[in-house]
């Protein structure tokens, strides 16, 4: 039986005996398929000097540095500005700061509010017109359009560290032995490559079970399983700092998922038992 039953009582004109109606869910037979003719195709790539590259580039961007220079601001400056802005000539909520700093380009600001700092020079001000979109996550604010009022502070540029012995020195090679640290890299490229490879493997193998056994899961089953990842879904988003009290997480987004763990549950736990795939004392 899978899951609980659903009773009904019926009316009865006595007082010695009770009847009810159990309705319940069973399992789903199911009969392992040739799965012979089946083919899996197995991903392949090889990590190159490319690839290395391109990874050091991303670990040097994660180590960027600013330096302060006397010039305009531009694209990918970190900049400083106090600002004030007015819906219908008031202050509103939220947008007023002082010292306020942001990366032009790195997506913290609205592209409109980012674009007007772009070619202002330290001490200068500029006031323009803002359209909030209309998905905008403040209420008050979405699809208004305010009026802002910035000052320019401070610009700094991006500095990017050299590839040398510092910089290997940095991500854990005692010696600062920059070729080391390239092999270094390959060799965690490589792990990481193979680690997808087989998820990805696995992930094609357990479409084919899924493709080869139409099977018909028992509804109390996906529920369960609806209601366990909603769970977890929850206590992912507190270990990450959320609150999750007043967030509602609903069960039944995750039901198509639900069906696939299930099925594929069903049809594993019938080739364990039908391939006594299990350890045996030898």
């Amino acid at each position: 039986m899978a899951g609980y039953p659903n009773i009904e009582p019926k009316e009865t004109t006595g007082t010695d005996s009770l009847e009810f109606t159990a309705v319940f869910e069973v399992y789903p037979e199911i009969v392992i398929a040739d799965v012979s003719t089946q083919e899996v195709e197995r991903p392949q790539l090889a990590v190159t000097d490319a690839e290395v590259d391109k990874t050091l580039d991303v670990l040097r961007k994660q180590r960027t540095t600013f330096v302060p220079v006397e010039r305009s601001a531009q694209d990918g400056d970190r900049v400083a500005v106090d600002f004030t802005g007015r819906k219908d000539g008031e202050e509103f909520e939220g947008g007023k700061a002082v010292d306020f700093a942001f990366v032009i380009g790195g997506g913290q600001m609205l592209k409109d509010f980012e674009t007007a700092v772009l070619g202002l020079g330290v001490g200068e001000s500029k006031t323009f017109d803002m359209t909030f979109p209309a998905d905008y996550h403040a209420a008050h604010l979405a699809g208004q359009t305010v009026q802002f009022e910035v000052t320019l502070k401070k610009v700094e540029e991006p500095k990017l560290p050299e590839v040398d012995a510092e910089f290997a020195k940095s991500l854990g090679i005692a010696d600062g032995d920059v070729a080391k640290m390239r092999e270094e890299v390959k060799a965690n490229l490589e792990r990481e490559v193979k680690r997808r490879i087989q998820a990805k493997i696995k992930e094609r193998v357990m479409n084919v079970l899924i493709e080869t056994h139409p099977i018909e899961v028992p509804k109390a089953l996906v529920e369960q399983e609806s209601a366990q990842l909603a769970e977890n879904a929850k206590k992912d988003f507190e270990a990450r700092g959320m609150k999750t009290k007043d967030l509602p997480i609903e069960p039944a987004w995750f039901a198509e998922q639900a069906v696939r763990r299930v099925k594929l549950g069903l049809i594993m736990s019938e080739l364990v038992k039908s391939k006594e795939l299990h350890a045996k004392p030898e």
